[in-house]
């Protein structure tokens, strides 16, 4: 096959998605510089497992939600513990809402002493 007949070839998006994923494990220092997303600060250590599950049993019982006038989705959690240990379920919160309503959602915690 000609040099020119290439042009003409077509790619599969599923093959192209295929295609990128290994280029960013074969070659991830050139393939990342080449983004522009990692600086010399944060060099990738490990490629971590990227499946994530379809269904996961999770209560999403919000405090308080509400939609703002800019369509933003507003989640307030009021939380008397001021634990670290519930920041991550107040990010799920707002990525279900954002999910749910396909709108930007904002998280917030009120904490009471």
């Amino acid at each position: 096959m000609s040099k020119n007949n290439y042009k003409n070839i077509k790619i599969h998006y599923q093959n192209k998605d295929i295609l990128l994923k290994d280029l960013s494990d074969s070659y991830r220092d050139p393939f990342f510089n080449l983004l522009n997303i990692i600086d010399s600060k944060n060099k990738i250590f490990t490629p971590m497992p990227s499946e994530i599950p379809e269904y996961m049993s999770f209560d999403c019982r919000p405090d308080k939600v509400y939609l703002l006038d800019n369509n933003v989705i507003l989640d307030l959690e009021f939380d008397s513990s001021g634990e670290k240990k519930d920041l991550p379920r107040y990010m799920l919160y707002a990525a279900h809402l954002a999910y749910a309503h396909t709108v930007k959602s904002k998280s917030g915690a009120v904490y009471s002493v």
